[in-house]
């Protein structure tokens, strides 16, 4: 028998089930099959007999080897008639056969061991007289005695049988006189036995507890109540396929813990019955307080599973998760798939849930539970009283059931009217047969499924207390639901005291459809396991090997390279054959590796063991018993164990087993452990194979086991229904249909991708005369004179195919690299893939061919295998099949048309297209023929950059008030509509390889199709060679590279055209064009230039181009996606807005797919769209991004409300699931802090609770980093602002078209705000009136206040002169209001003005009269100033005042303006003495004026044109001039004033020391002599770097010693290494050598890989490297890097090295030598770094770094809150050693730390923070005012304070500190404590109160040094350490006070507790004589109050208080009857 995955089932017999992880009953006896009760007899002489020996025997005493003595599982079993029973016989005719009779047994102590067996509780006899235990004697010990009871039994076995197969012919009527028969036997048989049990009743309640905790494995064949039947009726029979099994099940309250037996026996009640569904009432938990280690989920079981409960969410003990009612629906299995909607009970009371199962178009199954409560007897906790209270509570005096059937029949309506069938189950706590049951469900058509499907018979009671024959519970069913088998299954007294009611119903009837869903099986090949991996490589090659197929592929090889790879008939099927063997034997391999262990224990070898050995056992006491086992089973086992069965009898046999059970249930108990200590073993061995630290592995193994449970429990929790795989809506006969057959979906899959990728067809690439120009893939002779750029006639066709083909034609052709495969290259490609790939099912997966890579000689094999079809255009047979599978493109749209068709492939074939797109992609990269409007499929260009970009675009349409036109277009099936011969085209010209391009393009056309659905791979199938499909294909890995290339041409055209958007920067005049928004299919063109009309006919022409050429490829635009906008400028009330729709008409169409033309919508200029997966509007408003996100958050959050999870999974939830989605747009977003605010409240409103953090908790501190004590949240804004300037850098680096439109916005910005410097240096608020908001100036206002500068590689505006300031400057100096700023730049800008010198004369004393609203500007910008308005007389007026006011005469400038600070020629008019001449510069055009004599000396000269120049002439002057006569009026007074610009200072070398001379150098350099090593020392923020020289020829040396410069932060030993390469080089270039070349040494292995990289802003130390790189390109010579291992003085005599080791231990020792000597001497040196630079605190940063930005900007609300928390300066501020805080955090628990943030803040849930829940406000030890450090300063807790300092010393101690530390810092506290003077010199600065929240000044390391010896490591984080420590000992004290706090017996408990007692008193005072019967009995129940919680206090006395105002109503309505009945006596009486 195989013990894994297996049972081998033998009659009689028990077998062991390792794949679920416990022992099971395989078989069932045939009398238990057939639903018999066999514990009973029939009344006949024989049994008569047998009874009367079986009482005599009953006398006998129990002997030790009984069965009832053995563990419960795995007792003997019975047979044929030894069956359980009760001790008494009972009728056990099923009724559901009724050509069923009576089986005859009879009791004896064997039945009833096995009737404990089966139970879990206590049997009762349920008699009027006897009430006790009944306990049978065991079978007698003797040996002897024994053979001849079991003879005796086998004797009578067989005639029970002869006996039952003859009464199974009989008649119904037989039946039933049997039936009556077999009553009245019945009650003979039960008073024949009553004596007989009252003398065997001596069972005590430790034993009855004992035998509850059993098993109930075939629960439904034991008995419990003797005097009924068990059943009723079908039996719970083998479920047929077509069967949805619905269960009702009271589970009569669950138990805490998943673990515990209860919870076991209804996993095995759930799996034994087959159910599909279960529905339950009184679950009896509170699942918001159960721990996640004990929710349903983890009870569940395995395979997937939907589940709803509904619970009282109103109230609850806080003390117990127990709560009375409630109610759940867990439906598994395929079934699971199909759940759609969950609904609970809306008024939160949890009385009923349901979920929806969706099948077939119009199968909607609706499964409900309720509970219906009873009224209440007595006791505060009931249903009823839980219900009584809370509609008291909101003012409703009603009936609590009364008001159940109320609001359920209103949501029946609901249903019944939506059309839906309902099953629903219900206790409720009344016969269900009743009439107004009955009434109350008539009006839904709906009746009790069981009662209805047995009408004939009488029915049982449901609980076991009912004695009345009454059923209370049942399901009821709608009236079209039919049922196939039904009925009620026997008590399982483990589960509940209720019976399973159970129905089958046919699932194609209900669910309208057939759902066999196909499960794919898992990979037994793991490559990461090395040992998998490495038994799979040998056994393959072992296999390839016997075959001889290296020898055949070897044979075949050579001869195709023979042959130039052409391959023969002969030879393609000789690859396929090698092809076929090769899978096939792969496949066998993987069969072979492995058997999946999986249960609910956790498998480890001993455990595996265990299992084995009861295997064994069993085998062999079944062998014993005369049971059929084969003995090669039981060898087979024993050799495997090691172990000897032969001659062993079976008493031992049986010890044994008992052995082997007990070791196993001992190992079970620690399994998680044991798993553990397996898998690090494991990992060890993994290590040892790999050469790899151990330590490592098992990191990695364990961080992935947890991180595999974590994700399976988020999964878990926050599931979401999708049915795509077995449902889809489909066009039939033009009306839409949902499919749910296998078939019908098949069939609809099909029809339709046949059309995908047919569609096309009628595009001009497939029509003649350009089908047979081109070839079926452009495999004709004119397509290749195309490729190759030659010269042909293109045939008259569609003018879009003719562009392309003539681009393609005149294109520039990459240079083409070999197309040879190396095995190198193939490994390396394997080597990247992810094994969890999918492909092509039924060859191997992406696994055999990555684990086949590792080793040489496969992977030499599947490299040619791969190489001759890439490199001979053939196509192999396992090639040329593909399979199809939809998934959804949008959630919930399950239209066939609508979704996504991927395709499976082959992985060598899908290996090699992504070697095509691969070199194709990188040739194009390099000769630049990609379009740069394309940004999908490209490395370093993302689809948020694309949406970036048109960002920007409409920010600059909108800043420069110019009109465009936006059209967002859609093209239809991108990949799929793709045709083939153009493709091929375009990429065999970008450089693609012609062999494998018709290789894959021959595959792609000729392939079959298979469809994949969840009921597996079709065999149906389309396509084939004749069948022409096109497309690329989704899921092809040439496909995304094969798009870029072919949409690059579009683009170009489009570009020629001229359409499109052209900027002219406005400081540096760069060119920016953009023709569209490219990334994949989503295309947005651009149109600008035109207004109005023209604008439109524009918008008109360069679609209609567009759609021209997306059609000559394949292409089609879908209208009803495709969109556009209109943007039009007006100046309205002195501000600029977007112009409405209304107020610029025009429409634009394009034609669809059959060449209809449609209209296309037009949005708004305030109307957003989603594009790319962020919302932008024209006018730059976020509104509908906000609302998106806010939505995103609101969904997530209410799934993460309701999931239950813990705290550590909550956080991976948010920051796996929704941080993703909310991170994606940032780069594009500009959202505010209080936008971010908006969108991310509803999440913290459900995160914080969930992890045990008040919602109050400070938002500051709530996202702060853990040095301030900060949770970590993720802050959104502070996210958002670090995305953003690292999107800069980034774009920056790579020179992109986002980087020039970036530029584009800066240079527009400056010109707007018209400030000098640097914008984001600058503060935002006064020009935030000035500026429209763009995505610049976002970036520039959330740098606000953040203490971070940023200097931007973009030009900005300079002073031109001396004392020359900006207009925007000198308002916000003078203080002017926003509005009149705001007006005087629109001015401004009207005049083109920037700097005071623009508007002064040439000699800088005298303003221009700027009277008129136009001039002739002094300075030439030839920027695209914004478009001026027509500006009111007012602001003119204000313009001019303002200049007045700069002047003290209204012209002469109170402060003249200086010389120059540049000669360059941006000045206007210019004035050439020597010729008299006046020269305007104009752009790039110098005009000449020229002096013209005149008449009369006194009048004024006159200057004429006299033509253009090419430069000005050398002495020109600076001129003002007349603006009529061009008269000179104002000269330069000459000279230039040299602006002081900062510049770096020089890092030289500190100390150069040797024998080396220049000369020397030199030479050696040239003679290849010298080599070089340098080494760097770091410790305590200081650096310093060596390096020695060394002469090999004649040993001379020379060191350079240097310090390292950088901020203290930035200080690390690899910045170390970096400063000794750049000394190096420094000392070189100062000895004058430039030339030879140097090999220089060096240990770090990083820094020599960076120093080989062009520098990127965000690597590490990026000044330091930029730095190297400058003096590289100043060094002519050659440097050589070269790594060398460091410190190998450490392990090797120095004289064992070679020169590179002495060399590296010299650099090193001068080093440390050197950092002695410099010790707090940093260098004052700023290195310089290209782009981008960061400071921040006023630091400059050495390189980008993400995280320190976003820690810097998440800290600013901290500091603040910090700093008004304490009342602390930033100076005092800085004495905390906050870097110490951060240390610590890590060194603790992370409940400790959370303890350490709530405790810092003061936001623990001291008595003070909670009195508004009614817990008072008094400290728990002594009753006083309750704050967090009263916590610690409470004179009270003596106790719990010396216990705290004891173990803070020993811990403090442990960790190396000085023991003077600890009792220096216990005496501190104790005097602090007291209100004591403090003696102890340490924290007088900051306070002791802020000590013990980790605050600690920094000088406390300098005191634990100085306390030690000097050999403590100064290197260790003693603060740290410390800090930790006193948190762990103010959280004791804080657990103590938490102890105090819940104990009964303490002062806080001790108060609330005597207020509710006085309270119960006074209740108790009053008496029960007005109460009624229930309430009197409620009443008693308080004198037991002492007992109680304060909970169950609580609500008594609430219940107390509701039930005399019952009373009291119900006395005024007894009186008003009287009343009544009085009057109407009165009136009748004469």
């Amino acid at each position: 028998m195989s013990p894994v995955g297996k049972r081998k089932k033998v009659k009689g017999t028990i077998s062991v089930d390792l794949v679920r992880g416990k022992l099971r009953q395989a078989t069932i006896p045939s009398a238990w099959r057939t639903g018999q009760d066999t514990n009973v007899t029939a009344a006949t002489p024989k049994s008569q007999k047998r009874n009367a020996i079986k009482q005599r025997s009953s006398s006998k005493t129990k002997h030790k080897h009984t069965n009832a003595a053995r563990p419960h599982k795995y007792r003997r079993r019975p047979s044929g008639r030894h069956l359980p029973t009760t001790g008494q016989p009972t009728q056990a005719t099923h009724p559901s056969d009724k050509s069923q009779a009576t089986c005859n047994t009879s009791t004896g102590g064997r039945h009833v061991a096995l009737q404990h067996r089966h139970q879990d509780v206590p049997i009762s006899n349920h008699n009027n007289n006897n009430n006790d235990i009944n306990i049978c004697n065991p079978i007698p010990q003797n040996v002897e005695e024994r053979a001849a009871h079991r003879q005796h039994h086998r004797r009578t076995n067989k005639k029970n049988s002869r006996r039952c197969q003859k009464r199974a012919t009989t008649t119904n009527g037989n039946v039933k006189n049997n039936n009556v028969k077999d009553r009245k036997n019945e009650q003979n048989n039960n008073n024949n036995n009553n004596n007989n049990n009252n003398n065997n009743n001596s069972t005590t309640r430790k034993k009855q507890r004992k035998n509850g905790r059993k098993s109930a494995h075939q629960w439904w064949t034991s008995t419990t109540r003797p005097e009924t039947k068990e059943w009723f009726g079908h039996a719970l029979q083998v479920k047929r396929k077509s069967a949805v099994r619905i269960g009702f099940q009271n589970v009569g309250r669950l138990p805490k813990f998943a673990s515990h037996v209860k919870s076991a026996a209804m996993q095995e009640m759930w799996t034994d019955s087959k159910l599909d569904i279960l529905l339950m009432a009184e679950v009896g938990l509170n699942w918001s307080v159960v721990d996640h280690r004990n929710q349903w989920r983890e009870r569940k079981g395995d395979g997937p599973e939907k589940h709803i409960f509904a619970y009282n969410k109103h109230e609850h003990d806080g003390d117990t998760t127990s709560q009375y009612g409630g109610v759940g629906i867990s439906v598994r299995g395929h079934l699971s798939k199909l759940v759609t909607n969950k609904q609970k009970d809306p008024s939160g009371l949890g009385r009923w849930c349901s979920q929806v199962v969706k099948g077939g178009s119009s199968g909607v199954l609706r499964v409900v539970s309720v509970y219906i409560p009873c009224k209440s007897t007595g006791g505060a906790s009931t249903v009823w009283s839980q219900h009584r209270r809370w509609w008291n509570k909101k003012g409703i005096d009603t009936d609590p059931i009364e008001k159940l059937w109320e609001d359920l029949g209103r949501q029946m309506d609901e249903w019944f009217h939506d059309g839906e069938q309902i099953v629903l189950g219900i206790d409720a706590n009344q016969d269900v047969r009743s009439a107004s049951i009955k009434e109350y469900f008539g009006k839904w058509n709906m009746v009790e499924g069981v009662l209805r499907c047995h009408a004939d018979e009488q029915p049982m009671e449901t609980q076991h207390r009912n004695s009345s024959q009454t059923p209370i519970d049942g399901i009821f069913v709608s009236q079209g639901i039919t049922i196939n088998q039904a009925g009620y299954a026997p008590y399982n007294p483990t589960v509940s005291d209720h019976r399973l009611i159970w129905l089958d119903i046919d699932k194609n009837e209900v669910l309208k459809g057939r759902f066999h869903f196909q499960h794919r099986g898992k990979r037994k090949l793991k490559c990461h396991n090395p040992v998998l991996r490495n038994t799979y490589i040998k056994r393959v090659k072992e296999k390839f090997q016997q075959e001889h197929l290296d020898q055949q592929l070897d044979s075949l090889y050579a001869q195709i390279q023979q042959r130039s790879f052409v391959l023969t008939k002969a030879m393609q099927r000789e690859y396929n054959r090698i092809d076929s063997r090769m899978n096939v034997i792969r496949k066998e391999v993987e069969e072979g590796l492995r058997r999946f262990k999986a249960g609910g224990v956790d498998w480890s070898p001993d455990i595996g063991r265990a299992r084995l050995e009861i295997g064994l056992w069993h085998l062999v006491i079944n062998k014993k018993k005369g049971c059929k086992v084969h003995i090669k089973t039981i060898q087979r086992k024993a050799k495997k164990l090691k172990l000897e069965f032969r001659g062993m009898s079976l008493e031992v046999a049986e010890a044994k087993m008992k052995e082997a059970t007990q070791l196993y249930y001992t190992l079970k108990k620690t399994h998680r452990q044991r798993r553990s200590d397996f898998l690090e073993q494991q990992a060890r061995e993994y290590a040892r194979l790999e050469n790899v630290p151990a330590e490592q592995h098992i990191k990695a193994l364990q961080q992935r086991e947890q991180q595999r449970n974590q994700a399976r429990r988020v999964h878990a929790a926050l599931q979401t229904t999708d049915t795509s795989a077995f449902r889809v809506f489909a066009n039939v006969n033009g009306q839409a249909r949902e499919l749910t057959k296998q078939q019908d979906i098949e069939r609809a899959c099909i029809r339709e991708n046949r059309t995908r990728f047919l569609q096309a067809k009628g595009t001009p690439a497939l029509q003649q005369p350009l089908r047979s120009f081109l070839g079926k893939w452009g495999e004709t002779a004119a397509a290749q004179s195309i490729v190759q750029g030659q010269s042909v006639e293109i045939p008259s066709c569609d003018n879009g195919a003719r562009e392309i083909l003539t681009f393609l034609q005149n294109q520039s052709r990459p240079q083409q690299a070999a197309t040879e495969l190396t095995v190198v290259e193939h490994q390396q490609a394997w080597k990247k893939q992810n094994e969890q790939t999918a492909s092509l099912p039924g060859v191997p997966h992406f696994g055999h061919y990555k684990a086949s890579a590792l080793d040489t000689t496969l992977a030499t094999m599947d490299c040619r295998m791969r190489e001759i079809p890439y490199r001979s255009g053939f196509t192999p047979t396992s090639w040329r099949h593909i399979v199809d599978f939809q998934i959804l493109k949008k959630p919930g749209v399950y239209n066939v048309e609508k979704m996504r068709t991927i395709q499976l492939m082959h992985p060598s074939f899908n290996i090699n297209n992504k070697r095509i797109g691969r070199r194709m992609m990188e040739a194009a990269e390099a000769a630049q023929v990609l379009a740069p409007d394309q940004y999908g499929s490209r490395k370093q260009h993302s689809a948020v950059a694309a949406a970036t970009n048109k960002r920007l675009v409409v920010d600059a349409l909108r800043v420069r008030k110019v009109s465009g036109a936006f059209i967002s277009n859609d093209a239809k099936s991108c990949y799929d509509r793709v045709v083939h011969n153009m493709a091929n085209l375009a990429m065999q010209v970008a450089g693609g390889d012609k062999e494998a391009l018709d290789c894959m393009f021959q595959i792609l056309r000729e392939a079959t199709h298979s469809i994949l659905t969840a009921y597996g791979i079709s065999a149906a199938r389309y396509g084939g060679s004749s069948s022409a499909l096109q497309g690329l294909g989704q899921g092809n890995g040439c496909a995304p590279a094969g798009w870029a290339v072919l949409s690059s041409p579009l683009l170009h055209i489009m570009r020629r055209k001229g359409y499109g958007a052209s900027f002219e920067s406005a400081l540096s005049q760069a060119v920016t064009s953009i023709t569209a928004f490219a990334f994949v299919d989503d295309t947005d063109l651009i149109v600008t230039g035109w207004k109005g009309l023209e604008l439109n006919a524009r918008a008109q022409a360069c679609i209609d181009d567009w759609q021209s050429l997306i059609t000559a490829t394949g292409g089609a635009i879908v209208p009803e996606k495709s969109f556009w906008w209109k943007i039009e400028h007006e100046f309205v009330n002195g501000k600029w807005r977007l112009q409405s729709v209304d107020k610029t008409p025009g429409d634009i169409s394009v034609c669809d797919a059959d060449r209809n033309r449609k209209t296309i919508q037009r949005l708004g200029p305030k109307e957003a769209s989603k594009t790319l997966g962020v919302f932008l509007s024209p006018d730059g408003s976020s509104k509908q991004q906000i609302e998106y996100l806010r939505q995103k958050t609101v969904n997530f959050a209410e799934q993460l409300r309701c999931s239950g999870l813990p705290p550590q999974d909550v956080w991976y939830a948010v920051r796996t699931k929704i941080l993703a989605t909310v991170r994606y747009p940032m780069e594009a977003s500009t959202l505010s802090q209080a936008d971010w605010t908006r969108v991310m409240a509803p999440l913290w409103k459900v995160v914080l609770p969930s992890c045990r953090i008040m919602r109050t908790f400070p938002r500051a501190i709530r996202h702060a980093p853990t040095r301030f004590f900060g949770l970590g949240l993720p802050q959104p804004f502070a996210a958002q602002t670090t995305a953003k300037l690292l999107f800069m850098v980034r774009e920056w680096f790579k020179q992109s078209t986002t980087n020039a439109l970036l530029q584009d916005a800066w240079e527009q910005t400056c010109l707007e705000s018209g400030t000098e410097g640097q914008l984001l240096e600058k503060s935002f608020v006064p020009f935030q009136a000035i500026v429209t908001p763009t995505w610049i100036t976002h970036m520039w206002a959330s740098l606000q206040g953040t203490n971070i500068s940023v200097t931007a590689p973009f030009p900005v505006i300079r002073a031109q002169r001396l004392h020359d300031k900006a207009f925007t400057d000198i308002w916000i100096e003078r203080g002017l209001d926003d509005k009149l700023r705001y007006r005087l730049n629109i001015c401004r800008m009207a005049q083109a003005v920037i700097m005071l010198s623009d508007v002064t004369s040439a000699d800088g004393k005298v303003i221009h009269d700027f009277g008129q609203t136009t001039n002739y500007r002094n300075v030439n910008i030839t920027a695209e100033w914004p478009t001026t308005p027509v500006i009111p007389r007012r602001w003119w007026e204000e313009w001019r005042a303002h200049l007045r006011s700069l002047t003290i005469d209204g012209r002469t400038l109170r402060q003249p303006l200086g010389p120059w600070h540049h000669d360059d020629h941006n000045w206007v008019w210019w004035w050439h003495q020597p010729s008299d001449s006046i020269f305007k510069v104009d752009g790039n055009t110098i005009g000449q004026y020229r002096r013209q004599p005149t008449a009369i000396a006194t009048r004024r000269p006159n200057y004429l044109p006299e033509g253009d120049c090419d430069e000005l002439p050398v002495g020109c002057r600076r001129v003002t001039v007349d603006g009529t006569t061009l008269m000179p009026v104002r000269l330069d007074t000459g000279g230039s004033h040299e602006q002081l610009v900062v510049t770096d200072e020089s890092w030289d070398v500190d100390e150069v020391v040797g024998e080396l001379s220049n000369f020397n150098l030199k030479q050696a350099l040239l003679w290849q002599h010298l080599i070089a090593v340098s080494d760097g020392s770091f410790k305590e923020c200081h650096g310093t770097a060596s390096v020695v020289f060394h002469d090999t020829s004649d040993q001379r040396q020379l060191v350079g010693s240097v310090r390292v410069p950088g901020p203290d932060d930035s200080q690390s030993a690899y910045r170390s290494e970096l400063a000794g390469v750049s000394c190096a080089l420094q000392i070189l270039l100062d000895k004058g050598v430039t030339q030879g070349t140097l090999e220089l040494g060096l240990d770090g292995l990083q820094a020599v890989r960076n120093l080989e990289r062009q520098p990127h802003p965000e690597m590490k130390d990026y000044d330091m490297l930029c730095h190297i790189r400058r003096l590289r390109e100043q060094w002519t010579g050659q440097l050589v890097l070269r790594w060398v291992k460091g410190h190998q003085d450490d392990y090797v005599m120095l004289h064992e090295m070679d020169i590179w080791g002495r060399l590296n231990v010299l650099a090193d020792k001068a080093a440390k030598k050197f950092w002695k000597r410099t010790i707090g001497e940093k260098p004052a040196v700023l290195l310089k770094q290209p782009g981008w630079t960061l400071s921040m605190n006023g630091e400059v940063q050495t390189h980008w770094n993400e995280a320190r930005i976003y820690n810097h900007l998440a800290s600013q609300e901290a500091i603040l809150y910090w700093t008004r928390k304490t009342g602390w300066s930033l100076t005092e501020m800085d004495r905390v050693d906050w870097a110490a805080i951060q240390a610590a955090m890590k060194l603790v628990p992370p409940g400790v730390a959370l303890f350490a943030k709530k405790f810092a803040t003061g936001f623990l849930p001291t008595t003070s923070m909670t009195r508004h829940w009614g817990e008072g406000t008094g400290c728990p030890w002594c009753g006083s005012h309750e704050h967090p450090t009263h916590v610690v300063r409470c004179s009270a807790n003596q106790s719990a304070w010396e216990e705290a300092t004891l173990q803070f010393r020993e811990d403090v101690t442990n960790k190396g500190i000085p023991e003077s530390v600890p009792d220096d810092i216990i005496r501190a506290l104790e005097q602090w404590r007291g209100d004591e003077e403090i003696t102890s010199k340490q924290q007088r600065q900051i306070g002791w109160e802020y000590f013990l929240a980790g605050m600690l000044e920094k000088d406390w390391k300098d005191y634990i040094m100085d306390a030690g010896d000097a050999r403590m490591d100064g290197r260790k984080n003693w603060p740290a350490q410390l800090i930790a420590s006193v948190w762990t000992f103010v959280h004791h004290l804080w657990k103590c006070r938490n102890e105090q706090k819940h104990d009964d017996g303490g002062l806080l408990k001790g108060q609330q507790h005597r207020e509710w007692d006085d309270a119960i008193r006074d209740e108790l005072g009053r008496g029960d004589s007005q109460l009624n019967g229930p309430s009197k009995r409620m009443w008693r129940q308080g004198r037991m109050a002492h007992k109680w919680t304060l909970h169950q206090k609580r609500v008594w006395v609430e219940s107390m208080d509701i039930a005399r105002e019952d009373s009291r109503e119900e006395i005024r309505k007894r009186h008003r009857s009287e009343i009544g009945q009085m009057a109407a006596w009165l009136r009748t009486t004469p």
